[in-house]
Parts: structure tokens; sequence; C-alpha cells
């Protein structure tokens, strides 16, 4: 039990921390998925550990997956374009757009 909770966290602080550290457009898109798959990590885990009924955990996971899912197709969506007209997919010239 312990040891999966361990693995969790860690897998969730190593998203965060992607997350919170980066300048490049993709590796943010990439910690958003570690996070989204540690979320899900949980809902499955604690679904079956307080023996709630196991299928709504695993519903639960795939709603989630299906908005990683889109939310990825959309962000990939984003960054080509951005790359198409800005050669670069650093967050510092997606700022610039505002102007």
């Amino acid at each position: 039990m312990t040891n999966f909770i361990i693995f969790d966290l860690f897998l969730f602080s190593v998203g965060l921390y992607g997350f919170i550290k980066t300048d490049n457009i993709l590796r943010l898109l990439m910690s958003l998925e570690i996070l989204f798959n540690a979320i899900n990590l949980n809902f499955v885990y604690f679904a079956n550990l307080y023996d709630f009924s196991f299928k709504d955990g695993q519903i639960a996971v795939l709603f989630f997956m299906a908005l990683a899912a889109a939310e990825t197709a959309i962000g990939l969506t984003l960054v080509l374009g951005f790359y198409n007209s800005k050669q670069s997919i650093r967050i510092e010239k997606v700022k610039r757009l505002k102007y």
C-alpha cells in the first residue's frame, strides 16, 4: 500500500516540477500528462482500496483519459501552429503573441 502511494507521489512530484520549471511547451504538455496519469492511478487505487464499486474508479479514469487525449491533441495542434509562425516552441515567445 505505501509503496504504491510513494510511487504515485513521486510521479505527481515529477510532473509538477516539470510543469513549473520548464520553458519548453512540449515538455510542459508531457509534464501535464504525467500529472494526469498520477491522478488516474490514485482513482484506480483508492476505488479498489476502499471497496467502492471498482467500476466507479475505472469510469473516472476513462473520462480523464479522454479529457487528457483531447487536451494533448489540441495542445500539439497549437504547438505546431506556433512553431510554423515563430520557428520556436519557447514559452517566452508565446507571451509575445499578446502584443
